[in-house]
């Protein structure tokens, strides 16, 4: 699942290497995205979506960070079959971080 050529960045000790999204994804989202995006229940939900973030946005922290890398406990072999993964968790951002022979992803 490892994207081609993807070199690993390297952060104090981890190493940090981008496996995902894959341009065939990406695509599968955009399609579906733009779709939803056109419908009238897009449009609500996007609007909603908009209010929302910003009255997040006043309320994050810079901890908020920390705890969030504090829950990923995941293991790197345990991603599954893409097959049964939806158009959305495949279009996100996947990263596999290394430290001293321990993944998480």
């Amino acid at each position: 699942m490892a994207r081609a050529n993807q070199p690993a960045v390297s952060l104090g000790g981890f190493s940090i290497t981008a496996i995902g999204p894959t341009a065939t994804h990406l695509s599968e989202l955009r399609d579906k995205w733009n779709t939803f995006l056109r419908s009238a229940k897009g449009k609500a939900q996007l609007s909603k979506l908009r209010q929302a973030a910003r009255e997040d946005e006043a309320q994050l922290g810079a901890n908020d960070l920390g705890r969030l890398l504090e829950t990923m406990s995941l293991q790197a072999e345990a991603f599954g079959d893409p097959a049964s993964v939806t158009p959305e968790n495949l279009a996100s951002l996947m990263l596999l971080v290394e430290e001293s022979g321990n993944r998480c992803c």
